[in-house]
């Protein structure tokens, strides 16, 4: 198996020149999705400057797959769940023809990798056909599935509007990205959706629910910290706790997505963020990682991301701590901060946090001494809801964590 592409698809990284929002493909010659987003825009600046008044009646029905990789060897399987309610709350009957608003923030990864984490997504935005209570599978890099990417025997003609759900990632792997899906209602929590990334060379795979907000906007969806009611973003000085395993047996990677507090900003593809590892409640020297015997050791080194990317646990720690940490492990907490280093592009919009994964694959052929049949693969979400419930169990900083 090719564990340098086991679920994250880590290659040899290009850079992406931006593609402005509002570049919309539509096969049939339908409203281009550009100016109906861009006239949501100002009703998200409004709700979020009220602080969420009312924000449970006005929430957009949409929801966030923050993290998708497609390469020869890997895809990413979107389900999409469709509940169908109106603007009115009234139910629809099912087969009530209706679309769904797809929304890809994409990279491609074949090239320096420390470019492809700073530089920009392109976007491509497309109706396809749903109907109440509807379930849709679709492979999103088009290895499973018909000419469309759908997957299961669906019996929906999805073929009668937008390109495929294959667009854009079956023609830009190697790449990451991130997808958006909206029902263009106000209604909240009706849209439901799961992946499953997949190495499916070899079988691995791992799987998240993707998120839906509280946010207030129609249409261009705001999942910035603060309307995530489990604590899906990494909020800036928020801090998640995580352990990694002996750098000589385990890869661990955080899969990052930066987010912002305003509506526009997710779809321009160029949201910005700083991560780093630290526990600024100890007192002394700062603390990149403790090892397994409660040593602190410090030595941060904080990176930028844009848009999507991924970032090695060694690459946020300077040399030596690498080295003492290779065949031991550890554990510290991930920060998301405002600070860029070195200072940002024009371009670059600094996000208000980020939706990470810690991912971890075995890279040899034992664990722990033990012979491993196939690939150990791991992924879980890093989350802290200390915006949501208050600082209970405050460890660190302002915000906190929850309970550590």
């Amino acid at each position: 198996m090719d564990t340098e592409h086991v679920m994250d698809i880590e290659s040899k990284e290009l850079t992406v020149t931006a593609g402005a929002h509002g570049g919309a493909v539509n096969t049939n010659g339908r409203t281009n999705m550009k100016k109906r987003l861009q006239q949501s825009v100002l009703a998200g600046a409004v709700a979020a400057a009220v602080g969420g008044v009312g924000i449970q009646d006005a929430s957009a029905d949409a929801v966030m797959f923050p993290y998708l990789a497609a390469s020869n060897t890997v895809t990413t399987i979107i389900s999409v769940v469709n509940h169908g309610v109106t603007a009115a709350g009234a139910r629809q009957a099912p087969h009530t023809p209706t679309t769904l608003h797809y929304t890809y923030l994409f990279k491609n990864i074949v090239g320096d990798q420390a470019v492809d984490q700073t530089s920009t997504c392109k976007e491509l935005n497309y109706l396809k056909p749903s109907s109440p209570e509807d379930l849709v599978t679709f492979d999103s890099s088009g290895h499973f599935g018909d000419t469309e990417g759908v997957m299961f025997s669906d019996g929906t003609d999805y073929t009668t509007l937008g390109p495929a759900f294959t667009s854009p990632l079956s023609t830009e792997k190697p790449a990451r990205a991130f997808l958006l899906v909206d029902n263009q209602q106000v209604d909240d929590a009706q849209l439901y959706g799961e992946a499953v990334v997949m190495e499916f060379a070899g079988g691995a795979a791992w799987g998240y629910r993707a998120y839906n907000s509280t946010d207030g906007n129609n249409l261009a969806p705001i999942f910035g910290d603060g309307v995530d009611l489990q604590g899906e973003v990494l909020g800036v000085n928020e801090f998640a706790q995580f352990q990694f395993m002996p750098f000589d047996q385990v890869v661990t990677k955080f899969l990052v997505t930066p987010v912002a507090a305003f509506a526009q900003n997710v779809l321009t593809g160029n949201i910005a963020i700083n991560v780093q590892l630290s526990d600024t409640s100890f007192v002394g020297a700062p603390v990149v990682a403790w090892n397994r015997d409660e040593e602190p050791l410090s030595g941060s080194a904080p990176k930028d991301v844009v848009c999507v990317a991924s970032k090695d646990v060694q690459e946020l720690m300077v040399s030596a701590v690498v080295t003492q940490l290779q065949s031991e492990g550890g554990w510290s907490y991930l920060n998301t901060t405002s600070f860029i280093s070195p200072p940002a592009p024009g371009a670059w919009l600094l996000g208000n946090g980020a939706v990470v994964y810690k991912l971890e694959f075995s890279s040899g052929t034992t664990l722990d001494g033990v012979p491993l049949n196939g690939v150990f693969n791991n992924a879980v979400q890093l989350t802290d809801n200390g915006s949501i419930t208050g600082p209970f169990g405050q460890r660190l900083g302002f915000g906190g964590t929850n309970g550590f």
